[in-house]
């Protein structure tokens, strides 16, 4: 079952599979953890969504600033 196409990529199943068909063929050079294949997944936003990220990305970190050059400056005034 765990050669099935439902669980062959489930936790290495696959690895596993091709392995042991490696070592019973008597191709131990053939047996390896392969790396994992990397799924591209771009980010899709729309406008408004992008325009929120950017403020925020924009908006957090001027504000912090803010924060603490006001703090410095009354600290400074003291």
């Amino acid at each position: 079952d765990f050669a099935g196409n439902q669980y062959f990529n489930f936790s290495g199943n696959g690895d596993l599979f091709l392995n042991v068909a490696s070592f019973l063929a008597e191709e131990e050079n053939l047996i390896s953890i392969r790396p994992k294949e990397r799924k591209n997944s771009p980010l899709s936003l729309t406008s408004d969504q992008g325009m929120l990220i950017l403020m925020l990305g924009l908006l957090t970190p001027s504000f912090v600033i803010f924060l603490g050059v006001r703090t410095w400056w009354r600290r400074r005034r003291l």
